[in-house]
């Protein structure tokens, strides 16, 4: 089955370095997009697990694009990319729903962590929901 983790930049260089390196992943089906259109109409289709996006894109800022996943999936772990950590956008990513923050530059032990812990709240609520289904049967 694997997990869908969601690439949201329009630096192709971050993508392909990115998908790069989460292919060699397993469980893992890394899925890039330079264009936020297309990351939410993926989400309409499909489980986003988790969403790694930058907050500054051409076509939509990546805060509205958070939200829009959210609205999509509220289960879906999103972190929000920025090289500019004003109190503003931070307190403006947390009530867009953004779960994780990663500051430019980062290296890739940062992206290991905001996946390994989106896929820890994923299987957790996973859990939850399963037990809580069994439960009213």
């Amino acid at each position: 089955m694997g997990y869908n983790v969601v690439i949201v930049d329009d630096d192709e260089s971050i993508l392909e370095s990115l998908e790069t390196y989460i292919k060699t992943k397993e469980e893992l089906n890394v899925i890039c997009f330079e264009d936020p259109m297309k990351a939410i109409d993926f989400g309409k289709i499909n489980t986003v697990h988790v969403a790694i996006v930058d907050i500054v894109l051409p076509q939509m800022d990546g805060l509205e694009l958070v939200k829009n996943l959210k609205s999509l999936n509220a289960l879906t772990y999103t972190a929000v990319i920025t090289g500019n950590s004003s109190i503003d956008r931070v307190l403006t990513a947390i009530e867009y729903g953004a779960n994780d923050y990663i500051l430019k530059p980062f290296n890739l032990d940062d992206i290991d962590e905001v996946i390994e812990t989106g896929l820890k709240m994923v299987r957790k609520w996973r859990k939850v929901l399963k037990a809580s289904l069994s439960t009213e049967e």
